[in-house]
């Protein structure tokens, strides 16, 4: 899952997008934390925060690319 996340930002700055939301489910919490340290990890990720309760809530990760 971690190198989809690597993937998927990578990808999103070749489209020149600002921002990137992932969808991880909600489960026991083991998939959301991994995505989060990966895009931690990141240096080209300027903030994240999971989503608000229209974007997913807890099931995503909402994250600024740079």
């Amino acid at each position: 899952a971690q190198d989809k996340v690597t993937s998927f930002v990578a990808r999103a700055l070749e489209l020149d997008q600002d921002v990137v939301i992932i969808r991880h489910g909600l489960g026991s919490g083991a998939l959301r934390n991994a995505v989060r340290e990966v895009l931690q990890r990141l240096g080209n990720v300027r903030k994240q925060r999971a989503g608000l309760v229209q974007e997913g809530g807890e099931a995503v990760t909402v994250a600024w690319v740079e």
